[in-house]
């Protein structure tokens, strides 16, 4: 519901927004709070840096790339103002909660109420299979390539993430599974030093 979503934007808002301006401060603390060697936090601090990145940048370029996807099928069907509705698309497919679906489906809906039944028709699976699957399949495999990570991990984050903390699950779990990914890599390490 409506008051929920907003109460959950509220905390992800908060929360980014301190860690921009205190971040350093949250890494001393972690630093000081792991048990483990110096040496072993700060690899594991470098490398979830690098895995958080990995997982953002995976989202954008995930999201450019549906849009765009959505934007040719309005062109296909010849809707009008394409140009403007496939940067909304991109924009809406680089948020996880959005998604291109809420471009694409008012698009479906004003076809089928102007008559245009057989490019509704079109537009709705061409949205609901071309569209969804590409966005559901390249967004595991493209974060799990740049974070170095099983796709099948990917996978059972982003699952996993959505069914525990809804929507932002979808970045919030693929995380969650890179930074245990990242411990257990660091403890077999350490148990097998070369």
């Amino acid at each position: 519901d409506l008051p929920s979503l907003l109460l959950k934007f509220s905390v992800v808002f908060v929360v980014f927004f301190y860690g921009l301006r205190d971040g350093h401060k949250i890494l001393e603390l972690m630093k000081d709070s792991l048990p483990f060697k110096r040496s072993i936090t700060e690899r594991f601090i470098t490398k979830s840096k690098q895995v958080t990145f990995s997982v953002i940048y995976g989202r954008i370029i995930v999201g450019i790339l549906s849009g765009m996807l959505t934007g040719i099928g309005f062109f296909i069907v010849g809707i009008k103002n394409s140009l403007l509705l496939t940067f909304l698309a991109i924009l809406a497919s680089i948020i996880p909660i959005i998604g291109p679906w809420t471009i694409w489906i008012p698009v479906v809906v004003s076809l089928f109420v102007t008559d245009r039944v057989y490019a509704g028709i079109f537009l709705l699976l061409y949205g609901g299979l071309v569209v969804s699957l590409f966005e559901n399949i390249l967004h595991p495999i493209l974060v799990s390539k740049t974070s170095k990570i099983a796709t099948s991990l990917t996978l059972i984050g982003i699952i996993g993430g959505f069914l525990v903390f809804g929507i932002f699950g979808l970045i919030i779990g693929p995380l969650v599974m890179a930074y245990l990914s990242i411990l257990f890599d660091l403890y077999i390490e350490g148990k097998n030093p070369s």
